[in-house]
Formats: C-alpha cells, structure tokens, sequence
C-alpha cells in the first residue's frame, strides 16, 4: 500500500467538524452518516466486524481494515478508549466518522504527537461475549406494601 495514494484519496474535510455532530463528555465527538438497523449495540466485553479507515487531521492514514470495505474482527476490550466507546454507540449497518482526541488515543499515537484521529466507521456486526445476569425477580417484581 502506498501512503501517496491513500493521502491522495483521503475524504475532503476529515478535520472539520459538522455543526450537527454530537460531542460527548469524554471529548469523542461523532457524526452519524447512515443509520443503523436494530435497537442492539455492542458492549465492552463484545467482538465487533467493522471497517475502518482512521487518519490524522493532516490526512495521513493511520490504520485501516483492508482493502475493499473488507470488515475486521475486533475485541472492544483491546481498542483505544476512543475507538471502544464510538463502537458502543453503533448498531449494525450505522456509518459514522469519528474524531478521537488524543487523551482517548494511545500512550503510542500520543508521543507520536499525531493529535486528533478521524476514523470513518461501518459496524457490519457484532458477537455478545458476555450476557450480564438478569436483576433477581425480588428487583424487579411490584412491590406489594404490607401493613
């Protein structure tokens, strides 16, 4: 692969930043580009199949999944913080382009000094790794008021 050429065809206006992009609290900042199906979302124990391209504010590729929209198996777990939390917002077939700053990146792109990392993002699915146990049914059953 050849770094040129990829810069070359990097999208127009990685760096900037939609008016309707949504900003989270941990400074992850988000724009959805198509919807999703379903109401399911990945968790932080879960296995995800998505593609991916990432570059630098410059334009500069970082990381991608491969060539030809192929999808990558991934663990939430071992993701960058930023990259983990954008996941959990997804639901299968969602396309968004996320900017992570570098307090969300790792220890290895931040002395890089690589800053801000744009990733465009396809969730094209998702394995449950972990089923997190049901409330007991004295939670969750009305409460019934004796005197």
């Amino acid at each position: 692969m050849n770094d040129t050429s990829q810069e070359q065809n990097a999208p127009k206006n990685d760096a900037s930043i939609p008016a309707d992009a949504i900003r989270c609290i941990s400074g992850l900042i988000y724009h959805v580009l198509k919807p999703g199906t379903g109401k399911e979302r990945p968790g932080p124990d879960d296995v995800v199949q998505v593609v991916y391209t990432a570059r630098t504010e410059t334009g500069h590729l970082v990381y991608t999944s491969g060539d030809n929209y192929t999808p990558k198996t991934l663990s939430i777990r071992g993701l960058i913080p930023g990259l983990a939390e954008a996941l959990q917002l997804m639901t299968v077939g969602r396309q968004m382009r996320v900017w992570i700053p570098p307090n969300l990146s790792s220890d290895k792109l931040r002395e890089a000094k690589n800053g801000t990392l744009i990733f465009d993002l396809v969730l094209v699915g998702f394995t449950r790794m972990k089923e997190y146990p049901s409330l007991p049914i004295e939670l969750t059953s009305p409460r019934k008021e004796e005197y």
